[in-house]
């Protein structure tokens, strides 16, 4: 029973970073630690990690995927079409962490564009 109350626990507030964090810019966050991407990672406590993809004219093509112990649990791509109909500029992707879980953003088109955040529930990464 404890371990099915831990488990709703997490996806309530997966959710609630979902969709109250999208709305809010990483500057009025708390609690929130910048990582660099292509970076593997040891979560120190459960967390969340928030990834931002923001193609433009210098990165046309941006990709990311996150990683949690070897598996992709989230992936996105943004495009910067100028011209055509279908470009998606931005984009952002959440996914959570458990502790002890090995993790990691990984991006082979346009790193310089993505932006890595862990949100800790506990102490610091």
């Amino acid at each position: 029973m404890l371990t099915i109350v831990k488990k709703y626990k997490l996806l309530g507030l997966f959710l609630i970073f979902s969709f109250v964090l999208p709305s809010v810019s990483f500057a009025e966050a708390k609690g929130y630690v910048p990582v660099s991407v292509n970076t593997p990672f040891v979560a120190k406590t459960n967390g969340f990690v928030v990834v931002k993809l923001l193609a433009d004219t210098t990165e046309r093509n941006v990709v990311a995927q996150g990683i949690v112990d070897e598996e992709t649990v989230a992936s996105a791509s943004a495009a910067d079409n100028e011209g055509s109909i279908i470009s998606t500029a931005t984009q952002s992707f959440t996914f959570p962490v458990r502790k002890g879980s090995n993790w990691e953003v990984d991006s082979t088109f346009g790193s310089s564009k993505v932006e890595v955040h862990w949100f800790t529930f506990g102490i610091s990464l």
